[in-house]
């Protein structure tokens, strides 16, 4: 079994790593964008990555049939939604992120998956290992994020990121945005998958 610390390590390696591998093969890209938004399946047996039932086994495509996480398939369905938003222009980014944030109606349970997030991501930057996404804001502006968390909502990360982009911000509040905007696409990726 795993620890939870150890799960969402390797849930953020394997979704970097593929997300990563996506990126750089255009082919990969361009084939998750013309099957978006479809939700991936990995058809093995496998206990958390898999969703438990096998390609030739019937009744494979309704979650209700499934004995495993479909983990695999999550990271997949999340990196289709990455690879979305960094193709997309800032209007519908802005839209998109509004739209996913007035979904979120406990902002108590939001801040703990966004602590959570923020953990999992620290730890994985202390690895000699590690491996960071190209979009990584560093670990002072997520340690600035953790800090601030209490005071925050979902709803004021669309409205700070928008705004940085168009004022003239010091260095240290732009890492800040790009922090919560890092943590806001995780924490929403995951919810997606």
């Amino acid at each position: 079994m795993h620890s939870p610390l150890s799960l969402s390590l390797s849930l953020s390696l394997s979704l970097s790593l593929t997300l990563f591998c996506h990126r750089q093969n255009k082919s990969l890209k361009e084939r998750m964008l013309q099957l978006y938004p479809r939700h991936y399946v990995e058809c093995t047996d496998d206990p958390m990555w898999g969703c438990g039932i096998l390609l030739s086994s019937p009744g494979w495509q309704s979650p209700k049939n499934w004995t495993a996480e479909n983990v695999m398939g999550k990271v997949l369905t999340t990196v289709a939604s990455l690879v979305r938003w960094e193709s997309s222009s800032e209007e519908t980014k802005r839209e998109y992120l509004r739209e996913e944030v007035a979904k979120i109606d406990d902002v108590e349970e939001w801040r703990e998956e966004m602590a959570k997030f923020i953990q999992a991501s620290l730890s994985l930057d202390e690895s000699p290992d590690a491996f960071a996404p190209p979009h990584w804001p560093g670990a002072a502006a997520m340690e600035t994020v953790r800090e601030r968390l209490h005071t925050l909502t979902p709803h004021d990360i669309p409205e700070l990121a928008f705004a940085s982009s168009s004022a003239n911000e010091k260095q240290e509040d732009l890492s800040f945005v790009s922090a919560c905007l890092f943590c806001l696409e995780g924490c929403l990726g995951l919810r997606m998958a």
